[in-house]
């Protein structure tokens, strides 16, 4: 029950998080920047306030009192998004001609020979190795140099809280920002993730300090290259129908490439908690990620031919 409960909530992500960067273009394609934002936003209070919650309702009424939580809150958002469909018009409407809609039909699109979508997977897959792979591992990294389990929460939850702050300012600079300064922008995180790769090579320290501020270096990186990608699955198309082929190409493939990241580091750190070798994963993977969104920041739309 434990494996099908955990398959149906991947599923529920990932059809939440391909589905959204379509929608916010189909019903606000001049505010992407704004309600990508209150979209990550949100998950990431979510996750701050489970992250703080989960330990004490499970201590004083049962992890079923939490498992009532968590059914619960999924049915008032899908009340709510019933309710809502009934009266959303999306501002921007797909061709459609009942007569011959060979004419109108939207043109097959080669994603998967696209270079530029592939940069786009590339993106998503780097970071959510890092953010899945922290969130996976570090409270044990963490428990390993005798940080007590109290701090380990706070510090998780301050992560989140992190990726919450980012959010807010993140997708409206990508939007009015020119490539030029974002891209300093994204060298500039990209120096923050090597000063964080240099602290993991000098991890050996209990204190809450240390950790605290890998954490939040960390949630800030993480939450910053999972905003650019959400935010270019928009900018960088011009309907919702490429939107969400593009979503749907790059977060399949960027799921399935972070999948393997808390399986080779728990593989790591069972040879060696403190060992070297995952620590230059992890900078490699920085390095690569910056490169990588470089790329994407300086390309054209998706689909347009050069």
């Amino acid at each position: 029950m434990m494996l099908i409960g955990t398959v149906l909530i991947g599923l529920g992500i990932a059809h939440l998080n391909v589905f959204m960067p379509s929608f916010v273009m189909a019903f606000f394609p001049t505010q992407i920047g704004l309600y990508t934002s209150i979209y990550t936003m949100s998950n990431m209070l979510g996750t701050a306030v489970f992250n703080i919650l989960t330990a004490p309702v499970m201590i004083n009424f049962g992890w079923h009192a939490m498992m009532w939580i968590l059914v619960l809150l999924p049915a008032v958002a899908l009340v709510v998004w019933i309710v809502a469909s009934r009266f959303a018009e999306p501002a921007v409407q797909e061709p459609v001609d009942d007569i011959d809609q060979s004419t109108t039909k939207e043109p097959k699109l080669y994603v998967w020979r696209n270079s530029r979508a592939w940069a786009l997977l590339l993106v998503f897959g780097f970071q959510a190795i890092l953010n899945y792979t922290f969130v996976a591992w570090m409270p044990s990294l963490m428990a390993y140099h005798h940080v007590s389990a109290a701090n380990i929460g706070w510090i998780m939850a301050l992560y989140s809280v992190m990726g919450m702050f980012v959010s807010l300012l993140v997708p409206n600079l990508i939007v009015r920002l020119s490539k030029r300064g974002l891209a300093g922008c994204v060298v500039f995180m990209g120096m923050i993730g090597l000063l964080t790769a240099y602290m993991l090579f000098n991890q050996n320290t209990s204190s809450v300090g240390f950790w605290l501020a890998v954490a939040l270096m960390i949630g800030s990186l993480t939450a910053f290259f999972f905003l650019i990608a959400m935010t270019m699955f928009a900018a960088k198309t011009t309907t919702p129908f490429q939107t969400a082929t593009v979503s749907g190409m790059a977060q399949s493939g960027g799921y399935l490439i972070s999948a393997f990241g808390p399986t080779l580091y728990g593989q790591a750190f069972q040879a060696n908690p403190t060992g070297n070798a995952q620590n230059i994963m992890y900078t490699i993977i920085v390095i690569l990620l910056v490169a990588i969104t470089l790329f994407v920041i300086k390309s054209d739309e998706i689909f347009t031919k050069s």
